[in-house]
């Protein structure tokens, strides 16, 4: 199948709206959009890097970089992370932690029992911070410069982690801080455990995830099933711990089945995440595959209706995304912005290679 004209055409404009973001010189740093940027997204910038990062691996410009940016651009990821205690290895973004939780967004959590029981949004934001820089350097072939031990490290703390400090009646972000540890059981802990215990970890994350798994609808949670937006969300998240646990979907037919049930709202994470589920039960699987291609053709046109005139994508149909973790980072308008446009050259990239598009060359990347 040939690749459309218009994701063609992204080959230029993607890379030519970054150059518009990114920060004058400073390599490897950029502005979450073009306007309306609050104090926060001025100040911002572990995040965007990463975004900006995997979009230059996934459409295959990180290795054509002139000079020495590449280095500067990883020295600039790497100097976010921690030296002293309390944060010694994590990587912090200061502006994010310190206005990720707003109160007004802290009391309708505590209303809603939206958190987890087992630690603050604040910690929950450095996990994920810390996650995406680690992987993002992995992506490379780089390593932090510390290694990060602030994670359960015997077989008993990470199934008490898993089991006791994560909701699982609300997958998407149960399963986001599970897939976090999964980056660091299989990143970090063979800098500075025996293979063997690291491999110990590995396999009590292999054995908690089948012991949560519904074998009806594929996906991974405790109690009730969840709403259908929760538990592709959530799978997608799982399936990314997978991957870096070394360990196959144990029921990739019944994933398949739950995702084309319905058509996911017009938003970056949802889309994205439903392609990649399809895209890794597809590796195990040939179930429904016409109709997994089919089903793709429609998300691409979803996707196509986030394109932007400013030559990129936005997180929504109208307007750009405004929050990164709870932090306001920039007002409503009809832009791009660098979350939407990495979670959808992502999930192109991903329906590319399921439709087989000629000549594409587009990467998936491990998140």
């Amino acid at each position: 199948m040939k690749t459309p004209d218009w994701v063609q055409e992204l080959r230029n404009s993607i890379p030519q709206w970054l150059d518009k973001v990114a920060v004058p010189k400073q390599p490897g740093r950029f502005y979450p959009c073009l306007n309306g940027r609050t104090k926060v997204g001025n100040e911002a910038a572990l995040g965007f890097s990463c975004f900006a990062l995997r979009i230059y691996c996934i459409i295959g410009i990180w290795e054509r970089l002139e000079g020495d940016q590449n280095s500067k651009w990883i020295d600039f990821i790497q100097s976010f992370q921690q030296g002293k205690l309390p944060n010694k290895g994590a990587f912090v973004d200061p502006p994010i932690l310190k206005h990720c939780d707003p109160w007004r967004a802290r009391i309708i959590r505590i209303l809603l029992r939206r958190g987890h029981p087992g630690f603050t949004h604040q910690e929950s934001v450095r996990i994920a911070e810390t996650k995406q820089a680690i992987a993002t350097l992995a992506q490379v072939g780089v390593q932090a410069p510390l290694p990060f031990k602030g994670f359960p490290l015997t077989a008993e703390e990470i199934h008490h982690y898993l089991r006791a400090k994560l909701k699982w009646s609300r997958p998407w972000a149960a399963g986001g801080q599970a897939a976090a540890h999964a980056v660091f059981v299989s990143n970090e802990a063979p800098k500075f455990l025996s293979h063997a215990d690291s491999e110990e970890l590995k396999q009590e994350m292999r054995s908690f995830f089948n012991q949560i798994l519904d074998p009806e609808t594929g996906g991974w949670y405790i109690h009730r099933r969840p709403d259908h937006g929760q538990l592709i969300n959530g799978a997608m998240k799982v399936l990314n711990a997978l991957e870096w646990l070394d360990a196959e979907p144990t029921h990739p037919e019944r994933l398949i089945d739950s995702c084309l049930d319905y058509v996911p709202p017009p938003y970056g994470c949802h889309l994205v995440n439903t392609v990649y589920v399809l895209y890794q039960c597809c590796k195990y699987t040939k179930h429904r595959r016409q109709e997994i291609l089919g089903y793709c053709i429609k998300i691409l046109e979803m996707i196509h209706q986030h394109y932007q005139l400013d030559g990129a994508f936005s997180y929504f149909l109208d307007h750009n995304q405004t929050h990164y973790y709870g932090a306001k980072i920039a007002t409503s308008m009809w832009q791009s912005d660098i979350h939407g446009t990495y979670l959808l050259t992502f999930a192109i990239a991903m329906i590319g290679n399921l439709l087989e598009w000629g000549n594409f060359g587009w990467e998936f990347i491990r998140t």
